[in-house]
């Protein structure tokens, strides 16, 4: 079985952090690549999608 997820450049986890994964405006990211625990898995990609889903809920109380 053949899996994918991208790949960073050198450096880029380091320099930037957690800041790729705030929302822009109205967006919110979520999915494997986003995740900061169990990046390219699936796991990290529900991981993420829970954590994109309580941004917009609360989002959406304010």
């Amino acid at each position: 079985m053949r899996t994918s997820s991208a790949l960073f450049p050198p450096g880029a986890w380091t320099q930037l952090g957690s800041t790729w994964r705030l929302p822009v405006g109205r967006i919110h990211w979520a999915g494997a690549e986003t995740s900061s625990r169990w990046y390219g898995y699936i796991d990290g990609a529900v991981r993420s999608g829970e954590t994109a889903a309580d941004e917009v809920a609360q989002a959406l109380d304010r």
